[in-house]
């Protein structure tokens, strides 16, 4: 006894689903470039302005590595980290939600420092501002409804 299954055209379905999987891909990419740049208007937004420069370091970005994207938001500015998080005991008393997880330390005694056109100040830090990770957890369900919707319109 013998059974046998035949497929034709299996070359068709192979290229219908690369098609498909590029598509979605195209899809992904474009929908994570845009939701990357809202939520770096919303992380300016939420930054605290002094000079303005933190806050106009602060942009999107996306990048395809094969079948990888990769898309968020970033600055340069070295000091991000310290107004993020906040520094000395003022920013440690309120602390952030990523303390333990990040491992973030902050110095527990008050500092003097030379402040041009001030002179010598005792400083005590500042209070963490969190304009980033703000910006990031009011975007998670407009990010995953975004990309709900993505891939529907690539597989339809």
């Amino acid at each position: 006894m013998e059974t046998n299954i035949e497929i034709e055209k299996l070359g068709a379905y192979a290229k219908t689903l690369q098609r498909t999987a590029d598509h979605l891909l195209d899809n992904l990419e474009r929908q994570m470039l845009q939701d990357a740049e809202d939520m770096a208007g919303r992380q300016r937004s939420n930054c605290p302005e002094d000079t303005g420069l933190l806050r106009e370091s602060i942009a999107a970005f996306c990048e395809r590595d094969g079948d990888r994207v990769t898309a968020g938001s970033r600055t340069n500015m070295q000091y991000a980290a310290y107004v993020e998080f906040g520094t000395g005991p003022v920013g440690d008393e309120k602390g952030t939600p990523l303390d333990s997880e990040l491992g973030i330390v902050r110095k527990h005694e008050p500092w003097t420092a030379y402040i041009p056109g001030y002179g010598f100040r005792r400083l005590k830090g500042r209070l963490p501002a969190l304009f980033m990770y703000n910006g990031m957890q009011e975007m998670q369900p407009v990010i995953a409804e975004h990309y709900g919707t993505a891939i529907q319109e690539a597989i339809k």
